[in-house]
This record gives C-alpha cells, structure tokens and sequence, in this order.
C-alpha cells in the first residue's frame, strides 16, 4: 500500500515538471518572437536614421558649395 502511495506521488511529480516544462516552451518561444521583433525595429531605425544623415549632409553640401564664391577676398597687399 505504501509503493502505491509513493508511485502516486511520483506520478504527480512527473506530471507537474511536463506542465512546467511546457510553460517554459511557450515563454521561450514568446522571447525569441520579442527579440526577433526587436531587432526589425532596430534595423528599420538605424535605414531611417541613416537616410536622414544622408539627406542633411546633402543639403549641408550643397548650401555651403552654393554660397562658396559669395565670399570676399582680402586685397593683396
């Protein structure tokens, strides 16, 4: 009688660590999802984030090469 207490305690052992187990699995799974999405967001900001350094370098370009011969010279002396 008492194997039978005890094999039903293992039993239950068992089947709680495969529950748990289970749940594990799932969190891990929704963590990879999160960092997966985090990294698109990532590579998205840094393509925008370039881009806009692009554009304002081209403009910062193209104002100072535009108001290049606007400047005076000294006179020689």
């Amino acid at each position: 009688m008492e194997m039978q207490g005890t094999l039903g305690k293992l039993n239950h052992a068992v089947d709680m660590l495969t529950e748990q187990s289970k749940e594990q699995g799932k969190k891990l799974d929704r963590m990879s999802h999160i960092i997966y999405a985090a990294g698109v967001v990532v590579a998205i900001a840094i393509c925008i984030g370039g881009w806009v350094i692009k554009v304002g370098s081209d403009m910062a370009v193209g104002y100072f090469n535009g108001h290049q011969g606007t400047t005076q010279s000294l006179p020689a002396k």
